[in-house]
């Protein structure tokens, strides 16, 4: 969109108190209608472009959504045989109350269960843990 702005046609009367004349009257009025017919364009315009952006943004945040929700779908723990997971889990566990922040070292395993449903039912399923 080209934005043409003219120039006034009477620099001295900004500068002055005095009135136009019938002609300088009639060359402010033009630049009067010129500059609200392009205000009103450039109005239009910026309705436009919001609502552009508007639906963008409505289609940036559901992308990113997407990605928030499938990106984990692929994370390698999910792919972790369950004798691995268990293992790590009991690798996990305190040797005494000495290396625990648990009053109880027994509590320990219930953390593991509190995770994830595929991991409570790992957890569960892991005599060693118990």
């Amino acid at each position: 969109m080209q934005i043409d702005i003219q120039l006034s046609p009477v620099p001295h009367l900004l500068q002055s108190y005095n009135a136009p004349n019938a002609g300088e009257v009639r060359s402010i009025s033009r630049l009067l209608t010129n500059a609200r017919r392009t205000l009103r364009a450039v109005d239009a315009e910026i309705q436009k472009i919001s609502a552009a952006w508007s639906y963008l943004r409505e289609k940036r945040d559901a992308l990113q959504n997407t990605i928030h929700r499938h990106d984990p779908l692929l994370a390698p723990i999910r792919r972790l045989p369950e004798d691995v997971l268990r293992h790590i889990f009991y690798l996990s566990l305190p040797g005494s109350l000495k290396q625990s922040s648990f009053d109880n070292v027994l509590v320990a395993p219930l953390l593991l269960t509190q995770v994830c449903k595929p991991w409570k039912q790992c957890a569960i399923s892991s005599q060693r843990l118990w």
